[in-house]
Protein backbone atom coordinates (compact mmCIF):
# COMPACT_ATOMS: atom_id res chain seq x y z
CA UNK A 1 0.00 0.00 0.00
CA UNK A 2 1.75 2.95 -1.35
CA UNK A 3 0.65 6.28 0.52
CA UNK A 4 -0.34 8.48 -2.31
CA UNK A 5 -3.24 6.25 -3.19
CA UNK A 6 -4.55 6.45 0.23
CA UNK A 7 -7.26 9.37 -0.67
CA UNK A 8 -8.37 6.62 -3.23
CA UNK A 9 -8.14 4.25 -1.30
CA UNK A 10 -10.37 5.90 1.70
CA UNK A 11 -13.08 7.48 -1.60
CA UNK A 12 -13.47 3.99 -2.48
CA UNK A 13 -14.32 2.47 0.55
CA UNK A 14 -16.48 4.66 1.52
CA UNK A 15 -18.60 4.64 -2.02
CA UNK A 16 -19.00 0.97 -1.45
CA UNK A 17 -19.94 0.96 1.88
CA UNK A 18 -22.56 3.79 0.97
CA UNK A 19 -24.17 1.25 -1.37
CA UNK A 20 -24.77 -1.11 1.30
CA UNK A 21 -21.39 -3.78 0.41
CA UNK A 22 -19.08 -4.93 2.88
CA UNK A 23 -14.93 -4.35 3.89
CA UNK A 24 -13.37 -7.65 3.59
CA UNK A 25 -10.07 -7.60 5.64
CA UNK A 26 -8.90 -11.33 4.55
CA UNK A 27 -10.69 -13.40 1.70
CA UNK A 28 -8.15 -16.21 2.26
CA UNK A 29 -10.14 -18.02 4.85
CA UNK A 30 -13.98 -18.05 4.54
CA UNK A 31 -16.24 -16.99 2.32
CA UNK A 32 -14.29 -14.23 -0.98
CA UNK A 33 -16.56 -11.69 -0.74
CA UNK A 34 -16.30 -7.71 0.01
CA UNK A 35 -14.13 -5.09 -1.02
CA UNK A 36 -10.51 -6.03 -0.11
CA UNK A 37 -6.86 -5.14 0.35
CA UNK A 38 -4.75 -6.57 -2.61
CA UNK A 39 -1.87 -8.65 -1.47
CA UNK A 40 1.28 -8.26 -3.97
CA UNK A 41 4.50 -10.31 -4.33
CA UNK A 42 6.73 -7.42 -5.33
CA UNK A 43 10.60 -7.94 -4.65
CA UNK A 44 13.16 -4.96 -4.88
CA UNK A 45 10.45 -2.91 -6.83
CA UNK A 46 9.19 -5.96 -9.13
CA UNK A 47 6.30 -7.83 -9.07
CA UNK A 48 7.24 -11.49 -8.86
CA UNK A 49 6.27 -14.50 -10.66
CA UNK A 50 6.47 -18.63 -10.38
CA UNK A 51 9.22 -17.96 -13.18
CA UNK A 52 12.26 -16.96 -10.61
CA UNK A 53 11.85 -20.32 -9.59
CA UNK A 54 13.49 -21.44 -12.81
CA UNK A 55 15.74 -18.65 -14.09
CA UNK A 56 18.80 -19.83 -14.50
CA UNK A 57 17.95 -23.02 -15.45
CA UNK A 58 19.83 -24.51 -18.47
CA UNK A 59 16.50 -26.73 -20.01
CA UNK A 60 13.88 -23.36 -20.29
CA UNK A 61 14.70 -21.77 -23.08
CA UNK A 62 13.93 -25.92 -24.64
CA UNK A 63 10.78 -25.98 -22.98
CA UNK A 64 9.66 -22.68 -23.73
CA UNK A 65 8.90 -23.30 -27.23
CA UNK A 66 7.05 -26.95 -26.79
CA UNK A 67 3.63 -27.21 -25.53
CA UNK A 68 2.72 -30.66 -23.43
CA UNK A 69 1.58 -33.37 -25.27
CA UNK A 70 1.53 -36.25 -21.98
CA UNK A 71 2.92 -37.54 -19.03
CA UNK A 72 4.86 -40.29 -18.77
CA UNK A 73 3.51 -42.92 -16.66
CA UNK A 74 5.38 -46.42 -15.68
CA UNK A 75 3.97 -48.93 -13.58
CA UNK A 76 1.25 -46.41 -12.51
CA UNK A 77 4.01 -43.75 -11.43
CA UNK A 78 4.70 -40.19 -13.28
CA UNK A 79 7.69 -40.40 -14.48
CA UNK A 80 8.35 -37.45 -17.01
CA UNK A 81 6.81 -35.72 -19.78
CA UNK A 82 6.34 -36.04 -23.48
CA UNK A 83 6.00 -32.91 -25.73
CA UNK A 84 5.71 -31.51 -28.95
CA UNK A 85 9.33 -30.15 -29.73
CA UNK A 86 9.57 -26.67 -31.80
CA UNK A 87 9.72 -28.59 -34.90
CA UNK A 88 6.41 -30.72 -34.28
CA UNK A 89 8.13 -33.72 -33.28
CA UNK A 90 7.79 -35.83 -30.04
CA UNK A 91 10.42 -34.85 -27.05
CA UNK A 92 10.49 -36.85 -23.76
CA UNK A 93 11.94 -35.63 -20.39
CA UNK A 94 12.13 -37.51 -17.53
CA UNK A 95 12.88 -36.63 -13.81
CA UNK A 96 15.58 -36.79 -11.77
CA UNK A 97 12.94 -36.46 -8.16
CA UNK A 98 9.06 -36.34 -9.01
CA UNK A 99 6.74 -34.67 -11.72
CA UNK A 100 4.82 -31.48 -10.77
CA UNK A 101 1.44 -30.71 -13.00
CA UNK A 102 1.43 -26.73 -12.94
CA UNK A 103 -0.10 -25.90 -15.97
CA UNK A 104 -3.10 -23.68 -14.96
CA UNK A 105 -6.01 -24.20 -14.37
CA UNK A 106 -7.38 -24.88 -17.97
CA UNK A 107 -3.70 -27.38 -19.62
CA UNK A 108 -3.53 -28.92 -16.00
CA UNK A 109 -6.71 -31.19 -15.88
CA UNK A 110 -5.82 -31.33 -20.01
CA UNK A 111 -2.44 -32.58 -19.49
CA UNK A 112 -4.32 -35.32 -16.97
CA UNK A 113 -7.16 -36.14 -19.12
CA UNK A 114 -4.76 -36.88 -22.26
CA UNK A 115 -2.47 -38.81 -19.97
CA UNK A 116 -5.24 -41.17 -19.27
CA UNK A 117 -6.13 -39.76 -15.85
CA UNK A 118 -9.78 -38.85 -15.78
CA UNK A 119 -13.42 -40.41 -15.73
CA UNK A 120 -13.23 -43.70 -18.21
CA UNK A 121 -15.65 -43.60 -19.82
CA UNK A 122 -14.67 -40.22 -21.18
CA UNK A 123 -11.43 -41.11 -22.12
CA UNK A 124 -12.55 -44.15 -23.84
CA UNK A 125 -15.05 -41.91 -26.02
CA UNK A 126 -12.14 -40.52 -27.24
CA UNK A 127 -9.56 -43.21 -27.78
CA UNK A 128 -7.65 -42.83 -24.41
CA UNK A 129 -6.27 -46.12 -22.39
CA UNK A 130 -7.79 -45.52 -18.85
CA UNK A 131 -4.74 -45.29 -16.31
CA UNK A 132 -6.85 -43.66 -13.51
CA UNK A 133 -10.50 -43.67 -12.97
CA UNK A 134 -10.87 -40.26 -11.44
CA UNK A 135 -13.88 -39.18 -12.34
CA UNK A 136 -13.54 -35.07 -10.57
CA UNK A 137 -11.04 -34.63 -13.26
CA UNK A 138 -11.56 -31.52 -15.05
CA UNK A 139 -15.48 -31.13 -13.54
CA UNK A 140 -17.08 -28.42 -11.01
CA UNK A 141 -14.81 -25.32 -12.54
CA UNK A 142 -16.38 -22.10 -11.22
CA UNK A 143 -15.06 -18.59 -12.13
CA UNK A 144 -16.67 -15.25 -11.97
CA UNK A 145 -15.82 -12.45 -15.00
CA UNK A 146 -14.27 -9.62 -14.78
CA UNK A 147 -16.04 -6.23 -14.60
CA UNK A 148 -14.90 -3.84 -17.17
CA UNK A 149 -15.36 -0.33 -15.96
CA UNK A 150 -13.69 3.09 -16.84
CA UNK A 151 -14.06 5.99 -14.36
CA UNK A 152 -12.62 9.55 -14.20
CA UNK A 153 -11.77 10.24 -11.32
CA UNK A 154 -11.48 13.55 -9.01
CA UNK A 155 -8.05 15.68 -8.84
CA UNK A 156 -6.05 14.46 -6.14
CA UNK A 157 -7.32 10.52 -6.37
CA UNK A 158 -5.24 9.50 -9.09
CA UNK A 159 -1.24 9.12 -9.81
CA UNK A 160 -1.17 11.33 -12.88
CA UNK A 161 0.62 14.10 -11.23
CA UNK A 162 2.56 11.53 -9.20
CA UNK A 163 3.45 9.19 -12.58
CA UNK A 164 2.86 10.91 -15.81
CA UNK A 165 3.29 14.87 -15.33
CA UNK A 166 6.67 16.47 -14.97
CA UNK A 167 7.06 18.36 -11.43
CA UNK A 168 8.23 18.12 -7.76
CA UNK A 169 6.15 14.38 -7.10
CA UNK A 170 7.01 13.09 -10.36
CA UNK A 171 10.73 13.79 -9.91
CA UNK A 172 10.50 12.39 -6.05
CA UNK A 173 8.72 9.09 -6.85
CA UNK A 174 11.76 8.55 -9.49
CA UNK A 175 14.08 9.24 -7.51
CA UNK A 176 12.78 7.13 -4.55
CA UNK A 177 12.79 4.65 -7.18
CA UNK A 178 16.25 4.53 -8.28
CA UNK A 179 17.87 4.91 -4.78
CA UNK A 180 16.11 2.01 -3.08
CA UNK A 181 13.25 0.57 -5.37
CA UNK A 182 10.56 2.08 -3.46
CA UNK A 183 7.52 4.21 -3.32
CA UNK A 184 5.32 4.53 -6.42
CA UNK A 185 6.81 2.62 -9.21
CA UNK A 186 7.46 -0.37 -7.54
CA UNK A 187 3.62 -0.44 -7.03
CA UNK A 188 1.30 -2.53 -8.83
CA UNK A 189 -1.43 0.11 -8.86
CA UNK A 190 -3.97 -2.39 -8.33
CA UNK A 191 -4.52 -2.32 -4.43
CA UNK A 192 -8.50 -2.77 -4.27
CA UNK A 193 -10.33 -5.33 -5.43
CA UNK A 194 -14.40 -5.71 -5.26
CA UNK A 195 -16.16 -9.13 -4.84
CA UNK A 196 -19.68 -8.56 -4.89
CA UNK A 197 -22.64 -11.13 -5.18
CA UNK A 198 -25.77 -10.26 -7.14
CA UNK A 199 -28.51 -12.22 -5.80
CA UNK A 200 -30.89 -9.44 -5.23
CA UNK A 201 -30.79 -8.81 -8.95
CA UNK A 202 -30.75 -12.87 -10.16
CA UNK A 203 -33.64 -13.29 -8.55
CA UNK A 204 -35.71 -11.42 -10.35
CA UNK A 205 -34.47 -13.32 -13.30
CA UNK A 206 -36.91 -16.25 -14.36
CA UNK A 207 -33.99 -17.93 -16.42
CA UNK A 208 -31.78 -17.95 -13.15
CA UNK A 209 -34.57 -18.94 -11.07
CA UNK A 210 -35.65 -21.88 -12.53
CA UNK A 211 -31.76 -23.22 -13.04
CA UNK A 212 -31.45 -22.35 -9.13
CA UNK A 213 -34.62 -25.02 -8.93
CA UNK A 214 -33.03 -27.44 -11.37
CA UNK A 215 -29.61 -26.97 -9.12
CA UNK A 216 -31.53 -27.96 -5.82
CA UNK A 217 -31.95 -24.41 -4.60
CA UNK A 218 -28.54 -23.74 -4.70
CA UNK A 219 -26.71 -20.49 -7.07
CA UNK A 220 -25.65 -22.31 -9.92
CA UNK A 221 -22.96 -19.16 -10.09
CA UNK A 222 -21.67 -19.55 -6.09
CA UNK A 223 -22.77 -22.38 -4.32
CA UNK A 224 -20.17 -21.78 -2.11
CA UNK A 225 -20.54 -18.14 -1.83
CA UNK A 226 -18.53 -16.87 -4.24
CA UNK A 227 -18.50 -13.59 -5.76
CA UNK A 228 -20.17 -13.07 -9.13
CA UNK A 229 -18.29 -10.74 -10.17
CA UNK A 230 -14.50 -8.69 -10.14
CA UNK A 231 -14.02 -5.60 -10.34
CA UNK A 232 -10.43 -4.19 -10.00
CA UNK A 233 -9.69 -1.11 -9.18
CA UNK A 234 -6.54 -0.58 -10.86
CA UNK A 235 -5.10 3.70 -10.55
CA UNK A 236 -3.82 4.27 -14.42
CA UNK A 237 -3.25 7.20 -15.70
CA UNK A 238 -3.76 8.34 -19.88
CA UNK A 239 -2.98 11.67 -21.48
CA UNK A 240 -6.54 12.19 -22.20
CA UNK A 241 -9.96 11.40 -21.38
Amino acid sequence: MIPELEPFRTALSQAWVSKGERLTEDIYKGEMHGLVKCMNTIYKGFRSSSYVFVEGKSNITILSSTHSKNLVIESGVAKGITVFGPNGEDVTFYARKEVIVSSGVWESPKLLLLSGIGPANELKAHGIASVVDSPHVGKNLLDHPILAHVFKLKDGLGLDGVLMRAGEKKANALATYKEDRKGPYSSGLLELVGLPRIDKWLEQSPEYMAEKARNGGVDPFGPGGQPHFEIDFVVRFCNSV
